[in-house]
């Protein structure tokens, strides 16, 4: 294990319980997160992967704010949300 992790292994806490609090901190930390699509995923890796998409969108929008905001578009026109819903 990496060895920021080895402090975790000292208490012998388990990979999965880490998994399964992980996965309940990112959806407290989204608030655009569907959280009933959360809670009627079947498992802790389904929960985890339903916010590694939602993340992956949002960080895909963010780049293109980023492009159009680079490309000369005027930040007022980006901030009203005119090109995007982020």
């Amino acid at each position: 294990p990496p060895p920021a992790a080895q402090w975790l292994q000292r208490w012998e806490y388990p990979p999965v319980r880490r998994a399964q609090r992980l996965s309940y901190v990112v959806s407290a930390l989204l608030p655009t997160l569907d959280r009933q699509r959360l809670l009627a995923a079947a498992s802790v890796r389904e929960r985890l992967q339903l916010c590694v998409v939602h993340l992956s969108r949002r960080r895909a929008r963010l780049a293109a704010v980023r492009a159009v905001a680079r490309s000369g578009v005027s930040a007022a026109a980006c901030a009203q949300g005119l090109f995007f819903d982020i």
